[in-house]
């Protein structure tokens, strides 16, 4: 205590005001520290979130477009049982009026050609064109 004495002793006013300012100064940059450091951390916690929710969401997209993808492969099976139907029931028809009308044939060739586009089997090609080009045309 006593050598704390000799040390003020020894300091005039205006050291001591510089050594108040000078100290204030620095809680001032201290403090400001402190919170730039807590926003930082808040910010790093935020990031923190949106990475987890991005990859909740990304693994969610990922469930939902293998979902779609199934659909879409059952939506393309029944397009082609539903185009198959369709081509057999008029060539089955034809084949009892032995003859095919307009309707019919633009019918046939619109159905045929998706039937072939979705990737249906040979059996267009194969049994039921053959057969419908022999026919008379009819309006």
């Amino acid at each position: 205590m006593s050598e704390l004495i000799k040390v003020c002793g020894m300091c005039t006013v205006k050291d001591v005001m510089v050594v108040v300012a000078a100290g204030g100064f620095i809680f001032t940059v201290v403090h400001q520290l402190f919170n730039n450091s807590r926003q930082i951390n808040r910010r790093i916690d935020e990031y923190e979130k949106v990475v987890e929710l991005t990859y909740k969401n990304t693994e969610s997209i990922k469930d939902l477009t293998c979902t779609i993808k199934k659909e879409q492969k059952h939506i393309r099976e029944y397009q082609l049982t539903s185009l198959s139907d369709k081509l057999f029931v008029c060539y089955h028809q034809c084949r009892i009026q032995k003859y095919i009308t307009r309707g019919q044939l633009e019918n046939f060739n619109r159905n045929a050609k998706m039937y072939k586009k979705l990737g249906g089997n040979s059996i267009v090609d194969t049994v039921y064109i053959p057969y419908i080009q022999t026919l008379e045309v009819r309006d």
